[in-house]
């Protein structure tokens, strides 16, 4: 089974724009209030401009959604996670399709909620036939709430 990667080009360049802002602000300010020899002052126009710097990073929020099986687990990153999510397949109680979520019930844990809203039709339907055919592979339950069956 191949990982689903899927693009989100309007974050990105949201991301891009406001990263932009951040450094000429936090620049302007470096620079036309230099008089100001406050420590406290230096300090925050220079985090200003690192966090402008950020935005221009992968790490600072994901401008990209991966799912990526394995042989034991199911690796996720999700939209605005900084940190990927790794699910073992013999802990997944069941997975529900829904039209504006996917929701996988873990043994022991709460749900994991993945919002599909702000993805396109095409892109739904590509994450919908990833868990379908993940689902398939691994036995495990899964449940369709809302989608044309």
């Amino acid at each position: 089974m191949e990982p689903l990667t899927i693009k989100h080009k309007g974050q990105a360049i949201t991301k891009r724009i406001t990263g932009a802002i951040f450094i000429v602000l936090g620049s302007y300010m470096l620079i036309y209030n230099s008089e100001s020899h406050e420590i406290t002052d230096w300090v925050l126009y220079l985090l200003i401009i690192i966090f402008g710097l950020s935005n221009f990073t992968p790490y600072s929020g994901s401008d990209t959604t991966r799912l990526v099986p394995g042989d034991d687990d199911l690796k996720i990153r999700w939209r605005n996670r900084a940190f990927w999510k790794h699910i073992r397949h013999d802990e997944v109680e069941k997975i529900v399709l829904g039209k504006p979520y996917i929701l996988v019930y873990r043994k022991g844990k709460k749900p994991l909620r993945l919002d599909i809203d702000f993805l396109e039709k095409e892109q739904r339907s590509q994450v919908s036939d990833f868990f379908l055919e993940y689902a398939g592979q691994k036995n495990l339950v899964i449940e369709k709430h809302g989608l044309n069956q």
